[in-house]
């Protein structure tokens, strides 16, 4: 497994359209935990990236169908289209 500098570990690529299913979690602007005024749940994006942190959970990196950058959310909170 690839290994990063920050507790939030590598960005391993990914690749999937996954659509946000819980309105239960946040989206972030980075893992210090800031959170996004996003609402993201019933929507579609591509998750290019993966990270396996280190409190054990994994998060993904959203974009939108321009390719612009929407956060990081926790994986529990989508499901793969």
């Amino acid at each position: 497994m690839k290994t990063g500098s920050g507790r939030q570990g590598a960005a391993i690529q990914y690749g999937k359209h996954v659509k946000v299913t819980s309105k239960n979690y946040a989206v972030y602007q980075n893992f210090n935990w800031q959170k996004k005024n996003i609402r993201a749940v019933n929507k579609t994006y591509l998750a290019k990236y993966i990270y396996y942190h280190i409190n054990g959970l994994s998060y993904l990196s959203l974009y939108d169908n321009k390719g612009k950058w929407i956060g990081y959310i926790n994986a529990k909170a989508v499901k793969s289209k």
